[in-house]
């Protein structure tokens, strides 16, 4: 997030953008790295693909700037506030969250429920690490993959 606020070449950088593709990992909850600043400093007409963390984006910034025409589009494979709604199974309540509702109503929006990754060769690399992983730890007490708490 710093980066982003301190750089002085994001300012350039979002001017020109035609397409602003964000595929990084986890930044602390509620650092929205593009919000309402930094869409007004992008090009008019850009669009926004997000693979990575709801939390990178402020989804009302997104919102009023899908609907005011300032971005083109966006491609969402994640959502600011998602934990409620994806992967649940929401047929009998319906989803409450009205923002998700407008977002996903528009015309200039794609959305998939942080499935990115799935992939055939992901699910297998999946299940092959975690069958592995499991033999060893039986076998030998201990795997690569394990995870160290202490």
């Amino acid at each position: 997030r710093n980066f982003w606020r301190k750089s002085a070449h994001v300012d350039l950088i979002s001017a020109s953008l035609k397409v602003l593709f964000l595929s990084f990992g986890r930044v602390a909850v509620g650092t929205a790295v593009i919000d309402a600043k930094m869409i007004e400093k992008m090009k008019d007409g850009a669009y926004i693909i997000n693979t990575a963390r709801g939390s990178l984006i402020d989804a009302k910034a997104l919102l009023t700037a899908l609907k005011s025409g300032k971005l083109g589009g966006a491609g969402l494979d994640t959502y600011e506030f998602e934990t409620p709604i994806f992967n649940h199974d929401l047929n009998e309540t319906g989803v409450k969250d009205e923002l998700f509702k407008e977002l996903v109503a528009l015309d200039n929006v794609v959305m998939t429920p942080h499935i990115a990754f799935y992939t055939e060769t992901a699910v297998e690399n999946m299940v092959n690490i975690a069958s592995d992983s499991a033999k060893s730890v039986i076998e030998t007490g201990t795997a690569p993959t394990l995870v160290q708490t202490k």
